[in-house]
């Protein structure tokens, strides 16, 4: 992976484990675990420098030994640094050491499980 747009916040290659609130990678700052997923964890983020608010997605360390699931997720992470539409979130950076890492632009949204109770079967 260590591929990065123009604008990179992370350099490639850069260090990045899960981070502690507060710590920063770059010029981004870490916030809290917003959650976690079956394949990912999610942390809070802001770039410093711009003041835009990010997310950092983490493979879980114990999925990023891995091969299958690793190639995997960078592939997904290539992807979507090159995809450009209204409907998603942008990607702004990837990185790879020593946890493949995303980050990505942070999109306020009501959960489904929360709409589903509120309005039924979409």
């Amino acid at each position: 992976m260590g591929e990065s747009t123009g604008s990179a916040l992370v350099q490639p290659g850069s260090r990045c484990r899960y981070q502690g609130s507060g710590d920063r990678v770059g010029s981004v700052e870490i916030g809290p675990v917003l959650g976690t997923g079956a394949r990912c964890l999610v942390q809070e983020a802001r770039d410093t420098r711009s003041g835009r608010e990010l997310v950092i997605k983490y493979l879980r360390p114990e999925l990023s030994s891995d091969s299958a699931m690793q190639r995997r997720f960078e592939a997904a992470s290539r992807a979507l640094l090159a995809l450009e539409h209204p409907s998603t979130a942008r990607t702004f950076g990837v990185g790879i050491e020593p946890l493949p890492f995303r980050l990505v632009e942070r999109m306020e949204h009501e959960a489904l499980a929360a709409r589903l109770v509120r309005d039924g079967q979409l």
